[in-house]
């Protein structure tokens, strides 16, 4: 089961026990009695755990936080190989206003809530839509930003509007796995019935989905207005629709983490009223503070659908790099082009699932196109329980395009959800053997 993903099952809750729990109560009208019917067990109730996700914070001098870089321009990579973006910018502002270091995690983003539940993470920020299904699985900060959605088509399509929901009926459109847009067409029109699910595709990564678009095997896609911008100044799409599915941006915590949420709320209004969320907005999404959405505010606690705990929860962390060890892309190691290599890493299954043949490794997204190197997927090959190690090793092969190639792989459980770190290979081809490889075609 993913523990991020948006859910549109709802589980009934059984009110009739508690009626008769009542009833009993009421009958025996005592207050030990009623002690009695929720704890078998003399004795006091046990006090709720106290509240330490400032303080271990605190303690530690810094804050670790998950995010998912590969959403432009709310979290990327740079030419440098930072990351960077407009929630990456905010959450520094944060730190320091808490008098902490910010230390960043690149995970899969359906991955994020679960790193939260392990405890691998102290905060998340990815441009994460604030729902009331997430709000029952995690705490979510005051609204940072406010973001609309837009529907692109191939620019050459005969569409050129979309009004409504239902008009996208009869058409195949694909969306992020995961996220808001997918539940939304999911809950409109999926489950309504006015629309078939194979019309329906979802796709890891939104570029993914856009290449289908260009390639016109999709007719719609639906994503955030701003990253969808980026993608027309691409070429190849044009946006058709947008403003039907506002979404509003939370930092997400640990359910309970109420004195952290305290924390990082005081420094979101105090960075919002001296005009430096304004500043970001400008400099990393193009927004002028009259284009801005409105500002943080707290966000309003809304019930949500009642799902079950999944029975484990996946997560995982990088330990090392064992073959081809770029050191942190300060210095890939340099590899002829076409020329084949094996690059392995070892991984800590951090979660509570045990890891299975139905689990593997798999490509997910790279700074250059060749950055997949020509890897195939992965398989696991043996039972890894909690808190195991394990080594895995893909087969490449180095990309013809002389520069830095950095691609970066993910696990995926046995529902193709991704989850844990993203991590990398990375590698320089010479300019030097591409010449040469060159002139040696040439000269047959």
């Amino acid at each position: 089961m993913d523990f991020w993903s948006e859910s549109s099952t709802a589980t009934k809750v059984v009110i009739v026990l508690v009626a008769l729990v009542l009833v009993a109560a009421c009958f025996l009208g005592s207050i030990a009695v009623w002690s009695l019917v929720l704890s078998p067990q003399a004795g006091p109730t046990p006090p709720p755990a106290a509240d330490e996700s400032w303080s271990r914070v605190q303690a530690a001098g810094k804050i670790r936080v998950g995010t998912s870089a590969d959403y432009p321009p709310f979290e990327y990579y740079t030419g440098e190989f930072e990351i960077d973006g407009f929630d990456v910018a905010l959450m520094r502002e944060i730190g320091q206003r808490l008098g902490v270091e910010v230390e960043f995690g690149d995970f899969a983003f359906d991955g994020l809530g679960g790193a939260l539940e392990l405890d691998q993470i102290d905060a998340a920020i990815a441009a994460i839509s604030v729902t009331p299904d997430r709000e029952a699985l995690v705490d979510f900060s005051h609204i940072y930003f406010v973001s609309e959605d837009a529907i692109l088509a191939h620019q050459d399509s005969t569409i050129t509007s979309i009004g409504s929901v239902d008009e996208i009926v009869g058409r195949p459109v694909g969306v992020q796995s995961g996220s808001v847009h997918e539940s939304w067409l999911q809950t409109n029109l999926i489950d309504t019935g006015k629309m078939p699910s194979t019309d329906l595709l979802s796709f890891v990564k939104p570029e993914e989905a856009v290449a289908e678009l260009r390639a016109d095997r999709l007719s719609l896609v639906v994503m955030d207005a701003l990253p969808a911008q980026a993608f027309v100044a691409e070429g190849g799409v044009k946006v058709v629709g947008q403003g039907l599915n506002q979404q509003r941006y939370g930092i997400a915590m640990r359910k309970g983490a109420g004195a952290l949420k305290a924390e990082i709320d005081r420094a979101l209004t105090e960075l919002n009223n001296e005009g430096r969320v304004a500043q970001l907005a400008e400099s990393y999404l193009g927004m002028p503070a009259a284009q801005l959405p409105p500002a943080p505010t707290a966000t309003p606690v809304v019930a949500g659908t009642a799902v079950p705990p999944p029975a484990c929860v996946d997560g995982m962390a990088l330990v090392e790099h064992l073959s081809h060890d770029d050191k942190g892309m300060l210095a890939p190691p340099q590899i002829p082009p076409g020329e084949a290599f094996t690059k392995g890493w070892r991984v800590l299954n951090t979660g509570t699932c045990t890891w299975n043949s139905s689990y593997r490794l798999v490509y997910a997204h790279g700074n250059t196109s060749e950055a997949h190197m020509e890897g195939a997927p992965v398989p696991i090959t043996r039972d890894v329980s909690s808190n195991d190690n394990y080594d895995l090793h893909v087969d490449l092969v180095a990309p013809l395009t002389p520069g830095v190639h950095r691609g970066f792989w993910q696990m995926e459980n046995a529902e193709g959800v991704a989850f844990g770190e993203m991590f990398w290979v990375g590698i320089e081809v010479p300019a030097s053997s591409a010449e040469l490889l060159s002139a040696r075609s040439s000269a047959g």
